[in-house]
């Protein structure tokens, strides 16, 4: 082994390598820092497989923590898993879980650069395609193999990185040097492509983790379940204060209708003053003997103070106005998720904060991202609901009912009829006796008799019952109240 190797290097046949390493250095000697880590390969020729196992594990998760990358080095000059190969993988996979296959890079080595076997590999690719076994040959046949025992879809990346380039005799050859850049470079652009770290740990660590998440996802839904039922109190008692601010509103247009009447009625005492002061004003220029009281008078300070008390009462009325106002302005009389009709959409604009019923996704508020109820182009009505039913849509229904139906019954009447059959029979005379073997005279003499038979009373009537279309209303294709058709449109923000 040389001096500047960072992990032993065997030359008999048995496994060196018996416990997890690592180290850092600069990369291919003069890039960046990077830390690699050596573990044992499963199949130990000593059969020590479950403590380097546990070893392992105590150095991955204990000493490393994490990687960017996983790289499986594999013999170029072998394309079929071995067992012992098999069994490393399904380990690891049982260890760390499926997410470690996607921070898999497979590395082949023994995959030799030099010239001759460069040419010896494009010669049987040109002229013997079937038995071309290059570069991407080997990354079929293995991705085949990993995809027929691990059963995915996966390919992986690979990276020729031929070690043997590096040691003498190939040191010098220009060829094998260029390939050994161009691979460790792609091995590189791996591993620095992304900053995902794979965390080890055990699936004890896993089930904690899980254990600890679901006491987690406990507590927030707490937490949400507290907040739904302080968010409805909140929205109740914003409809409580929204009635109330209508009530407001509504006494608050009383006064300023009362105020607006005021004004007029000021006007109107205004002009009113108006004509006395032009009155008495006229009246004191024609009183040569005016009253030294008269004389104080100061007509336009008396102007002045009715001007002034004008100029107040329009201020108070500018600013109740204002109040008024603002108080409209901030109030919300929808709370975001109403639905109501309108009947505006043919003639003026949909007014801001609202948005169509059309299953279309709401595009701004707190609902951002749904969608929005398809009331309109299904011609849905509204419902009442709990909580928990609204959104949900129910099919058309006819509510399960019986007819009933009385026949008044009927009877059968039958005529009667006769059976008629001939008889023969011997006239008796005097002279018969026991010698005779005629009794009465030689000739017989035949009659017709009737038999009768009773009638029965059978008589055949319908029961007059009979079902008709509808009658007295318009029939169609649904069951429908009269109605008018409006756009349901739904507060957003």
């Amino acid at each position: 082994m040389s001096d500047d190797c960072l992990f032993e290097v065997c030359t008999s046949v048995n496994s060196c390598t018996k416990q997890t390493t690592f180290g850092t250095g600069m990369w291919l000697g003069s890039g960046q820092n990077f830390t690699v880590v050596d573990s044992p390969g499963f199949g130990d020729s000593d059969q020590e497989d479950d403590l380097l196992i546990q070893e392992m594990m105590s150095v991955l998760k204990n000493s490393v923590g994490y990687t960017h990358s996983i790289l499986l080095l594999l013999n170029g000059q072998q394309t079929r898993f071995t067992e012992s190969l098999q069994s490393m993988l399904k380990q690891m996979s049982s260890i760390f879980g499926e997410q470690w296959w996607d921070f898999l890079t497979v590395g082949v080595s023994f995959w030799s650069y030099d010239p001759t076997e460069i040419e010896k590999r494009n010669i049987t690719c040109t002229y013997y395609p079937q038995s071309c076994k290059d570069e991407a040959w080997f990354q079929r046949e293995m991705n085949s193999q990993f995809q027929e025992q691990f059963h995915f879809t996966k390919n992986f990346s690979y990276v020729f990185t031929d070690s043997w380039s590096q040691t003498l005799p190939h040191k010098p050859h220009q060829t094998e040097q260029k390939h050994w850049q161009e691979e460790t470079q792609a091995l590189w652009d791996i591993i620095t492509s992304t900053e995902e770290e794979f965390e080890f740990k055990t699936i004890d660590d896993i089930l904690q983790e899980n254990r600890d998440m679901k006491q987690q996802i406990k507590w927030l839904n707490d937490v949400i379940t507290n907040n739904i039922s302080d968010l409805a109190a909140a929205v109740a008692q914003n409809d409580v204060d929204i009635k109330h601010n209508g009530d407001d509103i509504s006494t608050l247009t009383n006064n300023v209708s009362d105020l607006a009447a005021e004004v007029s009625q000021n006007n109107v005492d205004i002009e009113h003053n108006g004509d006395d002061i032009s009155t008495l004003a006229t009246r004191i220029s024609m009183n040569e003997n005016g009253i030294g009281i008269i004389e104080d008078i100061t007509i336009p300070g008396v102007v002045q103070n009715v001007e002034n008390e004008i100029d107040i009462l329009n201020l108070e009325l500018k600013t109740l106005i204002a109040d008024v106002q603002m108080d409209m302005e901030n109030m919300n009389l929808a709370p975001i998720g109403s639905v109501t009709g309108w009947l505006g959409g043919k003639t003026i604009q949909l007014p801001s904060g609202w948005q169509r019923c059309d299953g279309s996704s709401i595009i701004s508020g707190l609902m951002s991202g749904q969608q929005t109820p398809d009331l309109n182009s299904e011609a849905l009505f509204l419902r009442g609901g709990q909580p928990g039913e609204a959104w949900g849509i129910q099919d058309d229904m006819i509510k399960q009912h019986q007819h009933y139906v009385v026949d008044p019954g009927h009877k059968h009447f039958d005529a009667g009829h006769d059976h008629s059959f001939q008889d023969s029979y011997n006239v008796p005379e005097e002279s018969d006796d026991a010698n005779d073997r005629w009794v009465g005279s030689d000739g017989t003499t035949e009659a017709t008799k009737t038999t009768s038979k009773g009638q029965a009373q059978i008589s055949i009537a319908s029961s007059g019952i009979s079902v008709s279309q509808v009658s007295g209303a318009e029939a169609g294709f649904e069951t429908r109240p009269k109605n008018i058709a409006v756009e349901w449109i739904i507060k957003i923000e």
